[in-house]
């Protein structure tokens, strides 16, 4: 619209075919830069969306990683946990093998 509008006015104006030429160039610089200004928010957008997907994976990595040292630190808490139950057993056995050789006497 604003093309057809520039173009009428040019026409209007009865300029020389050298003012026109350059009245026709600038027109097209125009819209080679709207183009790349089109370009530039395209880009721009796709980079933020990039920039938060990689935010969302930074974040669920980080949320993996507490949940796997939470998994660790709970399974070294059930060894320490079995590995004193093992002693209290072995503890319990030499004290009844003990009792029965008394016994035997």
């Amino acid at each position: 619209e604003v093309k057809g509008l520039k173009r009428k006015l040019a026409d209007q104006l009865a300029l020389t075919e050298a003012e026109v030429l350059l009245l026709r160039k600038r027109m097209l610089e125009e819209d080679n830069l709207i183009t790349d200004q089109r370009r530039a928010r395209e880009e721009v957008s796709n980079l933020t969306r990039l920039a938060q997907i990689r935010s969302d994976e930074k974040d669920q990595k980080a949320r993996d990683l507490m949940n796997i040292q939470q998994k660790s630190d709970r399974t070294v808490e059930e060894l320490k946990e079995e590995k004193l139950s093992l002693q209290n057993s072995q503890k319990k056995h030499r004290q009844m093998l003990i009792s029965l050789k008394n016994f035997v006497k």
